[in-house]
């Protein structure tokens, strides 16, 4: 299956491109959180408060994904890579500060990736 011009990561890994690929992956969960978190308060507006602040604005999205429930297998070898970890430290040094991220950090990434999406149709199952 190729997502967004997906059949590219590969090639960006195995290249050594390893911080795109961390980006790439990111954006891709942001895209559908974001698609996902639309439907269900299209359907269920007072979940509201479960992906919006009271500002309106958007909670983080490893805050979305606790909230709707998501189970990721998160790992890594020396440090746990977890969502928060990969969102408000991995993605935005590498998006603000120009860190390169390392074979293992992408590796743990593309964990996460794996992870959210064989486990997100089971989530949103739970939310029919």
């Amino acid at each position: 299956m190729v997502v967004d011009d997906g059949d590219f990561v590969a090639h960006l890994f195995d290249s050594g491109s390893f911080s795109f690929a961390v980006l790439w992956s990111c954006n891709l969960m942001e895209k559908v959180i974001d698609s996902t978190v639309e439907a269900i308060l299209s359907q269920n507006p007072e979940k509201t408060k479960l992906f919006r602040k009271d500002n309106g604005e958007r909670r983080g999205y490893p805050q979305q994904l606790e909230n709707l429930g998501l189970k990721l297998q998160e790992r890594s070898v020396n440090d746990s890579l977890t969502t928060e970890r990969l969102w408000h430290e991995l993605r935005n040094s590498i998006a603000h500060h120009n860190h390169r991220a390392s074979f293992q950090e992408t590796y743990d990434t593309l964990a996460i990736v794996v992870s959210f999406t064989k486990e997100l149709p089971k989530t949103l199952q739970a939310w029919k």
